[in-house]
C-alpha cells in the first residue's frame, strides 16, 4: 500500500534529519530518519516523534529507519532506558521499524528493538515501508 493510498496524512514535522508524517487512518505516525545523529540532536527528535504522537492520539509508529546510520552506544541506552518507558506511558503500543539498508546499522537497530519491553510495547522489525504500512492495517481498532 503506498503512502498516497492513506486519507488525512500530513506532514508534522520536517528537516534535515527528520520528517514526522501522521497517519490517522492507521492511527500512527511515520518518522523517517536520514544521515548521522547522536547526542542531544538525536534526543531532542526522538522526543518531538514522542510529542507529535500524542498531540495527534496515535498508538503505533513507524520508524522508516533506512537511511539511518548507526546510533552511538549511549544513546541506544537513552533510546531503552528513558525515551521508550516513556513513549510506553504516553500511549505507544505498537512500533515498526523499517530496517536500515546497511547492515551494520541493522545490527545496532535489533539490539535496540531486543531490549525493548515487549509485554509493554509490540515492536516488528520490515523490509520495506510497504511492509510497515501493510502489519499496521491488520491490527484490530
Amino acid at each position: 500500500m503506498p503512502l498516497s493510498a492513506l486519507r488525512n496524512s500530513s506532514v508534522l514535522h520536517s528537516d534535515e534529519s527528520l520528517s514526522v508524517e501522521s497517519l490517522p487512518d492507521l492511527h500512527a505516525i511515520l518518522n523517517t530518519w536520514s544521515g548521522f545523529l547522536q547526542g542531544e540532536p538525536y534526543r531532542r527528535r526522538m522526543d518531538l516523534c514522542l510529542k507529535l504522537l500524542v498531540e495527534v492520539s496515535a498508538s503505533s509508529i513507524i520508524a522508516n529507519a533506512q537511511m539511518l546510520r548507526p546510533l552511538v552506544s549511549a544513546d541506544q541506552d537513552w533510546t531503552n532506558e528513558d525515551w521508550a518507558p516513556r513513549a510506553i506511558q504516553a500511549g505507544l503500543e505498537y512500533m515498526v521499524v523499517v530496517q536500515p539498508r546497511s547492515v551494520f546499522s541493522q545490527l545496532v537497530v535489533t539490539q535496540v528493538v531486543q531490549k525493548i519491553d515487549s509485554a509493554a510495547l509490540q515492536v516488528v522489525q520490515v523490509a520495506e515501508l510497504t511492509d510497515a504500512l501493510r502489519w499496521l492495517k491488520t491490527l484490530e481498532r
